[in-house]
């Protein structure tokens, strides 16, 4: 990004919104442009990730260009809330008018293998009022209402919690038949997936969650540019004048210091009568064009006493919505899933830089990474977008391979692949869903990588990662606190999920007859005490 040699741009914050900045969502949607962005901000440090400094030697070893994780996460279904998440009864294609019209059905068919995993969850472990069907209910209930009855909101889901599910824990192997309190219920291999992807979506890790980029809830075509076809910083709305950020204080002191023009700063400031909570948020902000002024009115704690309008100014943000940095998000894949890693863990990326939220898990990637060049030689109007010390760029092309969802259904047979075949990606792209990215990584005169940015050329569609994560710890029984902590106990036990998962990787030792999809056929599995 331009920059002035005394006004380099800072962000000296270190907090991040965690779990409130993910979540629901999944489904098809437009792929959009590429666009250019600048250094990591607080939002985009390698150090999320416990990263430190890298150099472009480490990367461009071979055992660092590609990698993957040695089996392939499993697939399931977002459980879309319009469809009622994991209350559908998916097996028979059955729908109920009502939660109590459900409700009643299941106690008076308590054996069939047929109701939704919720109900099952509810009947296995006694629970007369139904709470996790209950719940799945009242997210269909409020969303339906919100959203006035239109299918606006049929992306919206829990793959928020299937992609780390998929990442963490096994594939579920055959059925289990539970049995808990003289009580005996048939989960199929499909219902043990949903409570998985279900516990994930609801209940906190020991130690919360990482994540490097920022969710942005703006439509695609909505979002302010500057000439260089990336999302502006931010808008005062009245005058709708663009303008970049500099120095960002905005957490600690609730001050901004910006300008109209980067290439020629002459600064102003936006003053918060107190910190921001999230900066990315509108928010109503004082203007100064003193720095003494702010100063003056900071001490004596009299914001907008001094300001050059005596009513604040509403702005809006749009840096949240540029894509996480290319060069942090390379830095994490070689990290995380090259030959060259010392523990292959995985991440979930969400693909698409749209207003919906698609989260998928990432499980390998295959890279190429020119010689690098000065600075100088580049040509377009890219130049001035570099992060500040850029020496050297060096070009790249990665093939990313994640996982797409897909069911709900009782039995599943495509989750047998080893690590990546990369012969085969094109030819198996049922098993292989990737995306092709280009990006390049900026270096300083030592060779350090320090900043990136994706390709900006118009005619490259491709997806790209709006923000990418992974959780921390060990997922619990409590749900997340407001600070994405273990809290009160939910509804959702991970613990007697996760057993029933153990079971399932047993032998089969029972042959039952069920009615599957209209069919009836005899299927096997595995006795399970609770």
């Amino acid at each position: 990004m331009p920059v002035d040699v005394h006004l380099s741009r800072v962000v000296r914050t270190a907090a991040q919104t965690t779990a409130l900045l993910l979540l629901s969502g999944c489904g098809p949607r437009n792929t959009p442009v590429a666009h250019p962005e600048e250094i990591w901000d607080a939002y985009n440090a390698p150090s999320i990730f416990g990263l430190g400094p890298v150099r472009y030697e480490q990367l461009i070893q071979p055992e660092a260009l590609q990698g993957s994780l040695p089996h392939k996460p499993w697939v399931d279904s977002y459980w879309p809330y319009d469809e009622k998440n994991i209350a559908k009864r998916y097996a028979e294609s059955h729908d109920f008018d009502s939660l109590d019209h459900q409700v009643h059905d299941a106690k008076s068919h308590a054996q069939d293998p047929d109701l939704s995993p919720a109900e099952k969850y509810d009947i296995l472990t006694g629970a007369d009022d139904f709470p996790l069907t209950s719940q799945s209910w009242s997210v269909y209930e409020d969303y339906k209402k919100r959203y006035h009855g239109t299918k606006s909101w049929d992306w919206m889901g829990i793959c928020n919690g299937w992609a780390p599910a998929a990442l963490n824990e096994a594939a579920p192997k055959h059925h289990v038949l539970a049995k808990s309190g003289g009580r005996e219920v048939l989960f199929y291999e499909g219902d043990i997936r949903a409570l998985l992807s279900k516990a994930y979506d609801l209940n906190a890790t020991t130690d919360g969650l990482r994540m490097i980029g920022t969710r942005c809830d703006a439509k695609f075509q909505d979002i302010p540019r500057d000439k260089s076809g990336r999302p502006i910083d931010g808008r005062i709305d009245s005058t709708r004048e663009p303008f970049t950020i500099l120095v960002d204080d905005s957490w600690t002191t609730g001050v901004m210091m910006v300008t109209r023009d980067p290439q020629q700063p002459n600064p102003y400031w936006l003053v918060a009568s107190q910190p921001l909570v999230d900066p990315t948020l509108p928010a109503d902000l004082y203007i100064y064009n003193n720095q003494a002024d702010v100063a003056a009115d900071l001490q004596d704690k009299t914001i907008g006493q001094r300001a050059s309008l005596p009513t604040p100014a509403h702005v809006t943000f749009y840096r949240n919505c540029r894509d996480a940095n290319a060069a942090s998000f390379h830095i994490a894949l070689s990290d995380s899933l090259s030959n060259a890693a010392k523990t292959r863990l995985g991440f979930v990326a969400e693909m698409f830089r749209t207003e919906q939220i698609w989260n998928y898990p990432v499980w390998g990637f295959q890279s190429q990474i020119g010689r690098p060049y000065p600075v100088t030689q580049e040509k377009g109007n890219q130049l001035d977008l570099h992060a500040p010390g850029t020496a050297f760029l060096a070009d790249v092309t990665t093939r990313l391979i994640y996982v797409g969802e897909v069911g709900p259904a009782a039995e599943y047979s495509d989750d047998d692949a080893g690590p990546v075949d990369w012969k085969d990606v094109d030819t198996r792209p049922s098993t292989y869903s990737h995306a092709d990215l280009q990006y390049t990584l900026e270096l300083d005169a030592n060779g350090f990588v320090i900043g990136g940015e994706w390709a900006e050329s118009p005619a490259y569609n491709v997806a790209m990662p709006d923000f990418f994560w992974r959780l921390s710890g060990k997922l619990t029984d409590q749900v997340r606190d407001e600070n994405g902590k273990p809290g009160t106990p939910s509804i959702l036990k991970y613990s007697l999920v996760k057993k029933l998962l153990d079971c399932s990787q047993g032998t089969p030792d029972r042959t039952i007859h069920v009615s599957l999809n209209g069919q009836d056929k005899e299927v096997s599995a595995v006795t399970c005490s609770i």
